[in-house]
Order: C-alpha cells, then sequence, then structure tokens
C-alpha cells in the first residue's frame, strides 16, 4: 500500500478541467476576440451556444450603459463652416444619418466634430 502522500489523486485534473472550458469559454464569447476576428468555423456556431457570450454581454452593457463617451480635444475634426452658417445647420444632414455631436453647434467660425456617440448605442459596436 502507498503511503497517502504518493497515492493517485483526481484533484490535478478536475482543476484543470474547468480551466480549460473557461478558457475556450472566454476565447469564445467576444470579449478577448471580437466577433467579427473569430474563424468563421467558430464564430457562427461556438459563439452562440457560449453562455459567456450572454453573461458577459449583459455585465457588459449594465456596467457601462452610464458612462459618458466624450471626445479629448485633439479626437475633434475641425473644419470651417460657409460663410453665414452656423455648424449645426451646415452638418444638419450628416448628424442625422451618422453617429457623434457636435462641440459647438452655434459657431459660425469653426466646427468641431466627434465620431463617437455620446450614448448608450455605442456598446452596440462592441458586438459588431
Amino acid at each position: 500500500m502507498l503511503p497517502d502522500h504518493r497515492r493517485p489523486t483526481t484533484d490535478p485534473p478536475a482543476l484543470c478541467h474547468p480551466t480549460v472550458f473557461l478558457g475556450i469559454f472566454a476565447s469564445f464569447s467576444g470579449v478577448l476576440v471580437p466577433y467579427a476576428q473569430i474563424t468563421a468555423f467558430w464564430r457562427y456556431w461556438l459563439y452562440y451556444l457560449n453562455p459567456w457570450t450572454y453573461i458577459l454581454g449583459a455585465e457588459t452593457f449594465f456596467a457601462m450603459r452610464n458612462i459618458p463617451v466624450e471626445c479629448a480635444d485633439d479626437e475633434y475634426a475641425r473644419f470651417p463652416p460657409p460663410n453665414g452658417q452656423t455648424c449645426e445647420a451646415y452638418m444638419a444632414p450628416y448628424v442625422a444619418q451618422a453617429p457623434g455631436y457636435l462641440l459647438d453647434p452655434s459657431s459660425t467660425t469653426e466646427c468641431a466634430y466627434c465620431q463617437v456617440r455620446p450614448k448608450p448605442a455605442q456598446l452596440l459596436l462592441l458586438a459588431s
């Protein structure tokens, strides 16, 4: 009979098994690798069968939904509006269709446009 410290045990395999599954689930949940970059073979079935996809998606949304998104000063696209127009009047057709916002819509000298959405809709881009 072997002494207690030399007997085979099932502890190491039991500890490694969850780690392997958690690693696979984390890799194909869209968090470590964005959905668009997951290999097509895995993307079309494992991504949707993976419970972490839905758990982490919900956690990400609820954790980040009220965080304001604002551009830094050097991230604005700056350009002059046409003579006699405000930035809001000049950019209205574009801003209605594109994400983003104007820093000072009433300015007639310089338009500063941020391409980032200031609302939680920006989170929808994480899954695409």
